[in-house]
């Protein structure tokens, strides 16, 4: 798996595959996922098995391996 790093006070953009029952999840429910993982200001758009997430990192620098699900990362302009 690859390993991801996130800063503090930086906003993340991350595309989102589930597999055929995770894709009916709800988008409230990803968002709770990522707010346990630590993420703040969460919106998560799409639906079935196409996602995207975007959160701010509010504490300090962390790395950790992406899950399977998540595709693509990004560092977008906080605003």
């Amino acid at each position: 798996m690859p390993r991801y790093t996130v800063r503090r006070g930086c906003r993340y953009r991350a595309e989102i595959a589930l597999g055929l029952l995770e894709s009916f999840a709800g988008n409230d429910l990803i968002a709770d996922r990522l707010r346990a993982a630590g993420f703040v200001d969460v919106v998560v758009e799409g639906s079935g098995a196409k996602r995207y997430a975007e959160g701010k990192w509010p504490a300090e620098d962390a790395a950790a391996e992406l899950p399977q699900q998540i595709t693509a990362v990004t560092e977008i302009e906080v605003g």
